[in-house]
């Protein structure tokens, strides 16, 4: 069922991921997301759920579908790479182990990861995050939201960095 219910009161294995926990445990990058996922492994351009999935090869030039099926607000998109957005803009990441046929379609026989962003709130609202990581690369975030009318809100979000030194 596509709808609001509790996680615990879902018959399927579930593991979401709120921005609020991601920032508690430092998690920042898509992989080390899906690292604290029991029977996920993922890379940039695959993911694997138990075992299914495909190589992207196999993808693009075979044709196949890819195992696991990957959504941005319950859109479906062809690259796993969105899966690593800002904490600033995420809500939560809701990756669904086991068949999801039903509900998410032909290509998610290894299950599906859903990326939930967040909504514009009612007042003006402003985020900025500065760090500095491995191999001097910085990265600055920043978010603003808030109301444009009555009617319509409004969400931007920008993300930069440098990187200096490589691997």
């Amino acid at each position: 069922e596509k709808r609001a219910v509790s996680i615990q009161d879902v018959p399927v294995a579930v593991t979401a991921f709120t921005s609020e926990m991601r920032e508690q445990t430092g998690i920042i990058t898509a992989q080390q997301q899906l690292n604290f996922t029991p029977g996920v492994a993922y890379d940039q351009y695959r993911v694997n759920i138990r075992g299914v999935g495909a190589d992207p090869v196999q993808v693009l030039v075979l044709g196949l579908d890819p195992g696991v099926a990957v959504y941005q607000d319950g859109f479906f998109v062809p690259s796993p790479g969105y899966i690593g957005d800002s904490t600033l803009g995420t809500a939560r990441v809701e990756v669904l182990r086991g068949p999801q046929g039903t509900l998410y379609g032909r290509n998610s026989i290894g299950g599906a990861l859903n990326t939930i962003h967040r909504r514009p709130e009612d007042e003006y609202h402003a985020e900025a995050r500065f760090s500095i990581n491995d191999y001097q690369r910085a990265t600055i975030e920043a978010r603003v939201a808030g109301p444009i009318t009555d009617h319509i809100r409004a969400s931007l979000q920008m993300l930069g960095f440098n990187q200096q030194e490589g691997y």
